[in-house]
């Protein structure tokens, strides 16, 4: 099950390869360094966000079209993380684990109505325990959001089952933030500034 529609609608290799890579590049970066570097886990939920909503409103567009939106927004995911901090990371906790939640529930086969309410639930979920534990939520938000631009690139590459998909999801995020717990254990974020609470 492809995470986002794009690659499964392009008929020109070439845009779907450059689709696969920019998904393997933003997927490593956010799944490895999404803690550190809040704003490309942000930049990387732009993008993730992108690829599965442009197809959509933009349907009569080219595929390169879409590649180009989708990095359009990440590129203002990353520039409102930057100047807003928290509060968007909180949102993009809410938009990209909602993504994710539908994305999963499609694969299961959930009918349509299902898979709103899934990323209506994952999102809140997603929101609610950014703003409430910041440093840890953006390790799993990010985790989760490196792993779905991974496996999707990895999807556009060589085909991944269905039912496999929501497993290779679980392996890949589990990396990522066995990877990010070492790198907190090194050198701890400073939490002060970084909640929306305080």
């Amino acid at each position: 099950m492809n995470l986002y529609r794009l690659v499964d609608t392009t008929s020109d290799p070439a845009t779907a390869l450059a689709i696969a890579a920019v998904s393997v590049l933003f997927g490593i970066s956010a799944l490895l360094f999404g803690r550190r570097l809040f704003w490309l886990a942000v930049a990387a939920a732009g993008f993730l966000t992108g690829m599965y909503v442009a197809p959509i409103f933009f349907s009569t567009a080219s595929p390169f079209a879409w590649l180009i939106i989708a990095t359009l927004l990440g590129g203002i995911g990353a520039l409102l993380a930057i100047s807003l901090d928290s509060y968007v990371v909180t949102f993009s906790g809410f938009i990209s684990i909602g993504v994710i939640g539908m994305s999963l529930a499609a694969a299961v086969g959930a009918p349509d109505w299902l898979d709103a309410a899934a990323f209506l639930a994952a999102g809140t979920a997603g929101a609610v325990a950014t703003a409430l534990a910041y440093d840890r939520a953006l390790m799993l938000i990010s985790a989760l959001i490196g792993a779905a631009l991974l496996s999707g690139g990895i999807d556009a590459v060589v085909p991944v089952p269905a039912k496999a998909w929501p497993l290779l999801l679980l392996v890949l995020a589990a990396i990522g933030l066995r990877a990010q717990l070492r790198d907190q254990a090194k050198q701890p974020l400073v939490p002060s500034h970084m909640t929306i609470l305080d």
